[in-house]
């Protein structure tokens, strides 16, 4: 009877984890943005969401060098917070304006904009985050 139970629970486990893998959405962002949430990674830079409303904390790294003799010059922002809604077994790709200088990338972290791309090849124009923005979105909202 005990093994029953226990083939009985392990079903159940499977079950939970399989629907919420069928629910899951993956995202894939550019290898200058990295990634802070806990969740599953699915190669280098794609990682595996819940579906619906989704906050995700990315860092903004890259190095640049002027000319050859320059070791370079590491650019990398504070905590940037990403807010949107995923659908499920969808897959989205971010991606970043062109950044070739140090100067565009502190222009970036000043103005972060990407732009997401879904799976049925619908564009959409989103804004990071800074901590403040993210404090006062969720204040405003309550």
């Amino acid at each position: 009877m005990k093994s029953i139970s226990t083939i009985a629970t392990a079903l159940v486990a499977f079950l939970l984890f399989a629907s919420a893998s069928v629910a899951a959405a993956s995202i894939t962002f550019p290898d200058v943005l990295e990634v802070h949430n806990d969740v599953p990674s699915q190669g280098a830079n794609t990682f595996e969401f819940n579906k619906g409303r989704q906050l995700i904390e990315l860092t903004y790294r890259d190095i640049f060098a002027d000319n050859a003799d320059d070791s370079g010059a590491w650019i990398k922002s504070a905590p940037l917070y990403l807010t949107l809604e995923l659908a499920a077994d969808a897959h989205y790709r971010i991606t970043l304006p062109n950044i070739d200088s140090e100067q565009e990338a502190r222009a970036f972290i000043q103005r972060p904009k990407v732009t997401l791309i879904g799976s049925d090849g619908q564009v959409e124009p989103l804004t990071l985050l800074n901590h403040q923005e993210l404090m006062a979105m969720i204040w405003i909202s309550k």
